[in-house]
Formats: structure tokens, sequence, C-alpha cells
């Protein structure tokens, strides 16, 4: 069993420059990573968009923000960035490179990880069906009683999902010794450190990369044509990929705050992580 360091506070600003700085200095590991679930990712949420487009329709008819093309790209997209995180921590945290040029990697570590990731964030995504807005506007009494169970679930969400993401390097290295308890206890005053340094490597990248769509958003203002099936296609996938794209600088984070609360030495066979 994993003994995390005695009072282990993490040193926030110090995690999150080094994520960022860790991560641009590996691009070009990135890309070697990505490349190919990125073209596959394109193709799957490009049909599913054109194949999901009248139920789409229908909801947006209907006054719902949400449909069900929505969980099924999203789904799509969690898949490849599982697989994308688990190769991303062992170059981290083991300087452990994909052996193969043309990286797909889909087997029981990269479902486990997906799988404890979707539990993680479960609530939080719940919560945000339940919000009055997230569905039709037909009842908004019965929208404003889910209110305190939506808040309720978006709390517990928050804070089981950020305490618990340690575990999932632990999953993609294959850490056995690294149970949800000791992440639990490691990570134990953590919890507004860990939320923070997610919330300054997700939302800037997100921002940037997310520029000229906001922009083009902004000059259409009003006047917008109504969305057409190509459109939502485009715009549902560039979303897709700018959301993955930009949670590289998040999953670099979490590598490095599990080294922090699960430090180990490197075996004398292996090399220094890269870049650090």
């Amino acid at each position: 069993m994993a003994d995390p360091i005695r009072n282990p506070r993490l040193p926030l600003w110090r995690t999150v420059r080094e994520a960022y700085v860790l991560t641009f200095c590996n691009l070009g590991a990135f890309v070697r990573i990505a490349w190919a679930w990125l073209l596959l990712l394109t193709a799957l949420v490009a049909l599913a968009s054109w194949f999901f487009w009248p139920s789409h329709a229908a909801a947006l008819d209907a006054g719902q923000l949400t449909s069900w093309v929505q969980v099924v790209t999203t789904t799509l997209s969690m898949t490849a960035g599982a697989s994308i995180a688990v190769a991303w921590h062992a170059l981290l945290l083991r300087a452990e490179a994909p052996a193969t040029s043309r990286y797909l990697r889909l087997d029981g570590v990269v479902c486990g990880y997906l799988l404890i990731g979707v539990a993680t964030v479960a609530p939080a995504y719940l919560a945000g069906y339940m919000f009055p807005g997230s569905g039709s506007a037909d009842d908004p009494e019965a929208m404003l009683a889910q209110l305190p169970f939506a808040i309720v679930l978006l709390v517990l969400g928050a804070v089981f999902g950020i305490k618990l993401s340690p575990i999932l390097p632990a999953i993609a290295l294959g850490r056995s010794d690294v149970s949800l308890g000791v992440v639990w206890r490691a990570t134990h005053w953590n919890w507004w450190r860990l939320a923070a340094g997610y919330g300054l490597t997700t939302l800037p990248p997100l921002l940037m990369l997310s520029l000229p769509m906001l922009v083009r958003l902004w000059l259409a203002g009003d006047e917008a044509p109504p969305e057409t099936q190509l459109g939502f296609v485009v715009s549902n996938t560039q979303s897709e990929l700018v959301t993955l794209v930009s949670g590289i600088f998040a999953i670099s984070f979490l590598s490095l705050a599990f080294r922090h609360f699960f430090p180990q030495p490197l075996a004398p066979h292996d090399e220094a992580p890269p870049n650090l």
C-alpha cells in the first residue's frame, strides 16, 4: 500500500507553471500520441453529428439545450481522451512513449481509466442537465423544483471528483498500491489547490483555442442565420476537438499532482521524465 507523504501541501503555482512548461516542451510527443485518435475522432463525431441532426434540431425546436447527439459525441471524445491521457501519464511520469507511431490503444487499462473518470464527473454532468434551462421550458416549476437536487449533485461531484482524481494516473501506471482510500487521505486539505489547478490549466487553453468560434459568434450577433445540418456538424466536431486538445494541460497538472502525493524513485534502468 502506498504511503503518501505526511501533510502533502500541493505547491499550486509551481505545479501549474510546470504543467504548462512540460506540455509545451513535449508538444511533439503529444502530436505523435494523439494524431491518430484526433483523425478518427474527427470522422466519428462528424458522422454522429450528421446522423443525429434531426433529433438535435427537434430538441432545439422544443426549447432544449441538450440532445442525444451531445451524449454520443462526448462519449467518443472521452474515450479518445482517456486513451491519450494514459499514454501522457506514462510519458511524463515514467518516460515511456508508445511503441507504435499510430497510437490507438483501447484495452482494459484505458476502459478502467474511462469508467473511473466518468464516475468522478457524472454527478456534475447530471446536475448540469437538471439546472433550469437545461431541459424543456414548458414546465418551469418542475425545473425549479429540481434545482436543490442539482446543487447537491454539483457539490458532491466537485468534492469527490476533484479529491479522487489522482486515482487516474495510478490506473494508467498500474499502481495497484494506490487505492481510492489512499488518494482520499493523500489529498486531505488539498481540494481547493486541485480545483484551482484544474481551473488554471483548463480555462486559459480552452478560451484561446475557442477564440475563433467566439469571435465568429460575436460578429454574427443577433443576425446569425438558423443553424444548418452542415453548420452543426462543423461546430460540434470543432468543439469536441478543441475540448480534447486543450485538456492536455490539465492532464499534465494531474500527473504532477500525482507525483507530488505519491513520490516514487525511478528504477535504475529508467530515464528521468522528459524536459523536467
